[in-house]
């Protein structure tokens, strides 16, 4: 039974996480903004190209709309093709400055090398529809190391074969084969433009990547070392192999950069990975106190984290109700996240049925009257089959042996 008090409690504890957040995302809501009227610029040129192909009697009058509905769905088709063109064209800039292949991502579908052989996997990340992630080269004597091609590779790629497509729609008089060399060429400009231009939705673009790399030569060194760790737990290496000491962070760095604020959760995963696990809390306690002044993607998931360890220290049920709040859309959206998936999980087996009735009740949920019990079993076996399917396997691991620890220290203990 919910109390008054406990709902007193919740709104006020939600209220304060919704404010840190909201402050986080102001950037990012103009960046969705930039995004929302760069394809309304785009539709309405795509409109009035085809105004002008009927005035010029290239199509038949009275087929404008037919001919502009044509090149909507084209558009949308060779969006998908230019993702595509995009991440090959990370790989194949990326093999020019020397880096190694290691996996490529279309959507959920990946394919990943393991043990000198590319093998196919099921994989999705929130908030980016593909990912061309590459073995980094040796680094100079003086440290630095090549990353703007790499970066700037999937838009080049992008705008050469948009340019290419411009040729045939001077040359051709075909109405039909006008439409698709247009859309082609409309959505690969789009999709360079929306990878060029420093933006921040969730997950930063490649422009905000390199803008912050050649800003910043720490920036340079934090996106190093996360290639040299993916690379490395790919290979089935453990974060635990790496020194603590080599996620630290500078105080004037700029924690802003969601390269940078990856080395806090770098250092969080080593503690919980080395078992440490009141270090680790009292690391995320310490990160949780700047919250202000991380990402919106690090905010999120350091909300995740404290949901982790409320439920683990029996927190009072309104506290872990407003993380909950905070955080289900990421267990919506999250099965094929490895971390968020662990978190699910935890809170799924540790809590009783009455405490989760609870935290529907103060979130607001409808349908208690319906509820259905958590199935531990299934659930447990879809946390392993999305560590089967994760293609790091070093980190699969390590959240595997997290979930296995605290079924013999908290689970079992509970029942």
């Amino acid at each position: 039974m919910v109390t008054s008090e406990q709902k007193k409690v919740y709104k006020s504890i939600l209220k304060e996480k919704k404010a840190i957040l909201n402050s986080a995302t102001r950037k990012s809501k103009l960046t969705y903004f930039v995004t929302l009227l760069s394809g309304a610029v785009l539709g309405i040129s795509l409109v009035i190209i085809g105004f002008i192909l009927e005035e010029n009697k290239i199509i038949r009058h009275g087929y404008f709309k037919y001919y502009t509905l044509l090149g909507f769905a084209l558009l949308y088709l060779f969006f998908f093709l230019h993702i595509i063109i995009h991440e090959a064209g990370h790989l194949v800039f990326g093999l020019i400055s020397g880096y190694r292949f290691l996996s490529f991502r279309i959507f959920s579908i990946i394919f990943v090398k393991v043990d000198g052989h590319i093998v196919r996997k099921r994989y999705s990340l929130r908030g980016t529809a593909g990912q061309c992630l590459m073995y980094p080269p040796k680094r100079e004597y003086d440290g630095s190391f090549p990353f703007i091609l790499y970066n700037l590779g999937g838009s080049i790629a992008n705008l050469i074969f948009s340019v290419v497509f411009i040729i045939p729609i001077i040359i051709t008089d075909n109405a039909i084969a006008r439409t698709i060399y247009i859309a082609f060429s409309m959505a690969g400009i789009l999709t360079a433009a929306t990878n060029l231009l420093p933006m921040n939705l969730g997950v930063q673009n490649d422009g905000m990547n390199l803008r912050r790399l050649l800003k910043d030569k720490y920036s340079q060194e934090c996106f190093y070392l996360q290639l040299k760790i993916n690379a490395d737990l790919s290979d089935g290496k453990s974060i635990t192999d790496y020194s603590l000491d080599t996620f630290s962070i500078p105080e004037e760095a700029d924690e802003k950069d969601l390269i940078v604020a990856s080395n806090y959760f770098y250092s969080y995963y080593w503690l919980l990975a080395k078992q440490y696990y009141e270090s680790a809390y009292r690391y995320l306690l310490d990160m949780s106190e700047r919250l202000s002044r991380f990402p919106v993607a690090a905010v999120n998931m350091i909300y995740a984290e404290q949901l982790f360890f409320a439920v683990l220290k029996r927190k009072p049920v309104e506290e872990i109700a407003a993380l909950y709040s905070m955080v289900r859309f990421l267990f919506a959206g999250g099965k094929d996240n490895v971390a968020i998936r662990r978190i699910h999980y935890i809170y799924e087996a540790l809590l009783s049925e009455d405490e989760k009735q609870d935290i529907m009740t103060l979130i607001g949920r409808k349908g208690l009257m319906r509820w259905k019990q958590t199935d531990r079993e299934k659930l447990y076996g879809d946390f392993v089959e999305t560590v089967r399917n994760h293609p790091v396997l070093g980190e699969a691991e390590m959240h595997m042996s997290i979930v296995n620890y605290c079924m013999e220290n908290y689970i079992k203990k509970s029942y």
